[in-house]
């Protein structure tokens, strides 16, 4: 294990990739993100294709590598590609629903994960079942319990809703219970399959309030607690400047999402549209000439006589390009949008 810090890396093009290894997966998640169409498509990276993309990123510079997908470990060749990933000297993650035999991890060294991720959204199966199937929430909790007691450095991925917002304080419990060492918010936004799930996104103000109670909270020493805080009262905004905020995540090309059918995406919230900026093709990542998100992410004529451009630095690329009825401040609201994809610590 390289570095259990969540945030270690330094700020640079394509710090962070993500890849997902295959459309398969054995749920039909509520909200998931790659939504029916990717996932009636269950076409996955080969083995040499994957070797390939390592070794283009590891040339750029490229530290820390994510796998998720579909589910990764549905992959003929998951466990090679992580031992590839690590002897290539990535930092390996993993984004699992959980859902897989329990001796698949004992064929992985746990110094060779950095994070093991267990999706869970809910602190009791009758919660976590309604988004994710049923039977799913004891073997997920059996496996992270297993993962923990193997030494791997376990967290837990909880995609926050309307269905489970009020279970966050227990969640938190749970999560000390377990041991893990993290636990990552993530706020159910407009895409894949949670378009069938509108009405149970969390509006700006709610969302506000309970980030402000999270702020509150009793920091637990363990686990470290990562969220998004979405969005700010501009009377508060300065405090998200101090935390680092610098706008768009994508705008600043930190990050690169990989699909297997080699599109790639700066923003993952554009995932449900042909605007990946460039795919991934025999060895090589080649630009998207037509119109794609790089054309969203830097066009902010719309912003540039607002007096609080300078301030929200043109806040959420795809709420302001693509749902313009999201700019709360042109509504009239005491409310900034921010990028969904930055996450602070607790």
């Amino acid at each position: 294990m390289r570095s259990d810090s969540i945030l270690h890396e330094k700020k640079y093009p394509f710090c962070h990739l993500f890849v997902s290894l295959t459309q398969k997966c054995n749920l039909r998640c509520k909200h998931c993100y790659l939504g029916t169409e990717r996932l009636n498509n269950p076409i996955s990276f080969t083995y040499d294709e994957m070797r390939r993309i390592m070794a283009y990123f590891s040339s750029l510079g490229t530290t820390r590598i994510t796998f998720l997908g579909g589910e990764p470990t549905l992959h003929k060749d998951f466990v090679k590609i992580l031992n590839e990933a690590y002897d290539s000297g990535f930092d390996v993650l993993v984004d699992t629903n959980g859902i897989f035999p329990k001796k698949l991890l004992k064929e992985i060294r746990n110094d060779r994960i950095t994070y093991f991720n267990f999706s869970l959204d809910g602190s009791v199966a009758d919660l976590h079942e309604k988004i994710r199937g049923e039977n799913t929430f004891n073997m997920c909790l059996e496996n992270i319990k297993y993962a923990v007691e193997r030494g791997f450095n376990v967290g837990i991925v909880d995609t926050l809703s309307t269905i489970n917002l009020e279970d966050v304080p227990k969640m938190i419990k749970l999560a000390e219970e377990l041991g893990v060492t993290l636990l990552n918010f993530h706020k159910l936004t407009r895409t894949g399959c949670a378009w069938e799930m509108i009405d149970n996104i969390i509006p700006p103000e709610k969302w506000i309030k309970f980030v402000d109670w999270l702020e509150r909270f009793k920091k637990p020493k363990l686990p470290m607690i990562l969220y998004p805080p979405f969005y700010s009262r501009i009377d508060s905004f300065k405090r998200y400047l101090n935390k680092g905020y610098k706008g768009c995540i994508a705008r600043q090309f930190e990050r690169i999402s990989i699909y297997p059918d080699g599109s790639a995406f700066l923003c993952t919230l554009m995932l449900d549209r042909p605007f990946n900026f460039a795919k991934f093709h025999d060895g090589d990542l080649s630009m998207n000439r037509k119109f794609n998100e790089l054309d969203l992410i830097f066009s902010m004529s719309e912003c540039s006589e607002c007096n609080l451009f300078n301030q929200c630095k043109g806040g959420c690329s795809v709420d302001r390009s693509l749902y313009e009825e999201e700019c709360h401040y042109k509504l009239g609201k005491n409310i900034i949008s921010l990028c969904a994809l930055w996450k602070i610590v607790l």
